[in-house]
């Protein structure tokens, strides 16, 4: 095969370089000599040209089909290199759709999972407690768990502590977890459930208020969401600190730490 090319580029491409520049030479003289003669018709010059051409082409074409009939081994090797060629780089383009499809689906999918996948999210309020008509003693507590999603969260399990005055300087990380009894439930699209934290009376509102005394709540939960496969465990963690007045207001500190979701949690 390469043999077949250094003789192609030898002496058959010289050859037709050198028949194109005589023709082209042939064509012009005859061309000048036709404008020279001054007894010669426009008509019939014009006659000439178009029948010069003619066998410029011609002559090309019989040029053409001699070297093919002489060479058709070499014609057949590189119309096969010809298609080889156009093969692979008709399998790269389509390898590269399908690539590009797939991640186009692919993402797809991931879009669609996160916008419908569970997001339990947690929150903490206080209320006033006996409720009106009755004169309040005291506030309770309570730990909201709400899923946010649009597909149920399976496999949830919750714990909550809360901590009074702790010693360490991160009663999140100092907490017994492993002592919770973990339970396992399920909650669906757009609902919510509550469980007590604790109550707090009017002696400890002024000693929060006054600064000697420090409460802190906390919970951590982890579930699963249906649409995961294989099921993905996520997690939410909330860690806030009660905040009370004198007049009976009541407010709860984001920590700096532990109000996180899934991989923004420390490990």
């Amino acid at each position: 095969m390469l043999s077949a090319l250094k003789y192609l580029r030898r002496y058959t491409l010289p050859t037709f370089g050198v028949f194109l520049l005589l023709s082209v030479d042939w064509g012009l003289a005859s061309l000048a000599s036709c404008a020279g003669s001054k007894q010669q018709q426009t008509n019939k010059c014009a006659e000439e040209y178009y029948g010069l051409t003619q066998a410029i082409f011609s002559r090309f074409l019989g040029w053409l089909f001699d070297a093919i009939d002489s060479h058709h081994g070499l014609v057949t090797a590189a119309a096969t290199i010809a298609i080889a060629w156009f093969t692979w780089t008709l399998r790269q383009s389509t390898d590269q759709l399908r690539m590009e499809s797939e991640g186009q689906r692919n993402l797809a999918k991931e879009t669609a999972e996160r916008q419908l996948r569970a997001y339990v999210y947690l929150n903490i309020s206080g209320r006033a407690y006996p409720p009106p008509p009755n004169l309040p003693d005291r506030a309770s507590i309570s730990l909201e768990i709400i899923n946010g999603g649009k597909t149920w969260a399976q496999n949830l399990v919750v714990r909550h502590f809360w901590v009074v005055n702790p010693k360490g300087t991160d009663p999140f990380a100092d907490t017994p977890w492993g002592t919770v009894a973990q339970h396992s439930r399920v909650l669906g699209p757009e609902q919510r459930e509550s469980q007590q934290f604790c109550d707090i009376g009017l002696d400890e509102f002024r000693e929060i208020a006054a600064q000697t005394k420090r409460v802190y709540f906390m919970s951590w939960i982890t579930y699963q969401d249906v649409l995961s496969d294989p099921p993905i465990t996520r997690q939410t963690q909330l860690f806030r600190r009660l905040n009370t007045d004198n007049e009976g207001g009541i407010s709860f500190s984001w920590m700096p730490t532990h109000n996180c979701a899934d991989d923004g949690c420390p490990k």
